[in-house]
């Protein structure tokens, strides 16, 4: 992750960001387990 992305001080940005990685790990989580069994 680059320093500038921080330095801009936007708070709802870094939020949505933030929620967008969790959300597609979950979804890369929910994946795996389908594909095991």
């Amino acid at each position: 992750m680059r320093v500038e992305l921080l330095n801009l001080g936007d708070l709802n940005s870094l939020k949505y960001f933030i929620t967008r990685v969790l959300r597609g790990l979950l979804l890369l989580l929910l994946l795996e387990q389908a594909a095991e069994k």
